[in-house]
């Protein structure tokens, strides 16, 4: 088996690397332009545990995946690629939209089309977010709920989704869809782009003693995971090939 996964030196990608090592005996093949490390500037694989697996096994393909084509897929002999790449922060959406819609829609519909040139045809599962869902309709939310979509960010993850579901409907292709939330864990930057993730924030605020701000009435409440727990639903889907075209919130 041989894998692919797109946002491999971010927090997630690096996680899912780890993981991989440990409960497969795959290729994994990383894709990644490291524009996250302008803010967060460590090495995203300190935390793989079996160094020996990750020299022997992991390549990384320093690149943008919107530059991924379907012939170096298929030189690679690639059977799964977990897309995780994306722009991930909510108010910077609205800052930047277009360069959300370029990165995450746009470039979801190119590696699409690429895809679809290939001939191995490779599992694709697309991690969008449950920002796609909106303000709940009802609770708990699952994969029926709504879609109404209140950022950019969410627009273009929403949009990113049905791109790769008609690759299903339409070319009868295989795809999953997994909606992941809020997560926290080791390798997470306290500051994406100059946002905030909610743990590491509260966390370092908490260590230098400084005040932790809470908006509205601090009555909200949110999901969170832990990152390992997440990826390990990422495995357990590409494991499980022959149920694709499910959706699953996480």
């Amino acid at each position: 088996m041989k894998i692919l996964v797109t946002g491999s030196s971010g927090f997630y990608g690096s996680h899912l690397i780890d993981l991989l090592l440990k409960e497969t005996d795959a290729e994994i093949y990383g894709v990644d332009n490291l524009h996250r490390l302008e803010d967060f500037p460590v090495d995203p694989f300190d935390i793989i545990e079996n160094k020996e697996k990750f020299n022997e096994r992991f390549v990384n393909w320093e690149m943008d995946y919107r530059d991924l084509k379907s012939e170096k897929i298929d030189e690679a002999g690639i059977d799964t690629i977990i897309h995780l790449a994306a722009l991930v922060s909510i108010p910077e959406s609205m800052q930047k939209p277009m360069e959300y819609f370029e990165s995450n829609e746009k470039g979801t519909f190119s590696l699409c089309q690429e895809l679809l040139k290939t001939k191995s045809k490779p599992f694709l599962i697309y991690a969008s977010s449950p920002e796609v869902y909106g303000n709940p309709v009802y609770t708990p939310m699952d994969t029926d709920h709504p879609c109404r979509p209140r950022s950019f960010y969410a627009a273009t993850k929403l949009a990113a989704e049905k791109q790769c579901m008609v690759l299903h409907e339409w070319y009868k292709y295989p795809v999953s869809v997994i909606r992941n939330f809020n997560t926290y864990g080791e390798n997470q930057s306290n500051s994406y782009r100059g946002y905030a993730a909610v743990v590491p924030e509260f966390a370092t605020r908490a260590i230098k003693n400084e005040n932790i701000k809470i908006h509205g009435n601090g009555k909200q409440t949110r999901d969170l995971m832990y990152v390992k727990d997440a990826v390990e639903a990422y495995v357990r889907v590409m494991k499980e090939r022959e149920k694709h075209k499910e959706k699953y919130s996480i």
